[in-house]
């Protein structure tokens, strides 16, 4: 019996997996955008697309794709896709992080505070939704990092020097968004960033 290989989310990403999947003869299916039916479909047994662009449609459609292929492993491609394959893996009993790492990994003030519980060292930091609170906990502390609590490639990470760019920073996101500020740490990260206070 083939084994079967799901695909949450191939994208540009997931190329080299779609290729090594059918090279292997497995029986591949792939959930993914439309935009990306030209580029996968031939190399797979079946391509799906969700519903929608949100993370629930994605887990959805995974969850979905799973009861009518059974598949034997589930990979994601991207942090949208994360919680859909870890759902995918607890509900069919599959290898893969458990769902309680997936959740904490798609939100940075869960991971700070399972950090500090496990007392890993990690830049001081606030959650704030309001301009006030986050100017009040910054102001011996510039410069600071601030960062969406979601998202990834460090999509709205910024560094701000003074009030004026915290505020201005603030001023461009969501009204009432929690965001994450850090402490600024000028030191190598993994991200490459140049501080550690961006890293993801």
């Amino acid at each position: 019996m083939t084994d079967t290989l799901l695909l949450v989310g191939a994208g540009i990403m997931g190329r080299g997996y779609v290729d090594a999947a059918h090279d292997l003869g497995l029986h591949t299916v792939l959930l993914d955008d439309e935009a990306w039916r030209e580029q996968h479909e031939s190399r797979v047994a079946h391509f799906a697309t969700p519903s929608g662009g949100t993370e629930t449609h994605w887990i959805r459609g995974a969850l979905d794709m799973a009861e009518r292929h059974r598949p034997q492993g589930v990979v994601p491609f991207a942090e949208q896709h994360v919680l859909a394959a870890a759902r995918v893996q607890e509900r069919h009993g599959l290898p893969g992080p458990s769902l309680a790492a997936a959740e904490a990994s798609r939100n940075k003030a869960v991971q700070r505070a399972l950090f500090a519980h496990a007392g890993l060292p990690q830049p001081d930091h606030a959650v704030v939704d309001d301009a006030d609170r986050a100017a009040a906990w910054s102001r011996d502390r510039y410069p600071v990092v601030v960062k969406p609590l979601r998202g990834m490639g460090s999509v709205g990470v910024h560094c701000v020097a003074d009030e004026d760019e915290l505020r201005a920073d603030l001023a461009r996101r969501d009204v009432g968004q929690l965001v994450l500020i850090e402490e600024y740490l000028d030191a190598p990260s993994t991200a490459g960033k140049g501080w550690s206070g961006t890293a993801r």
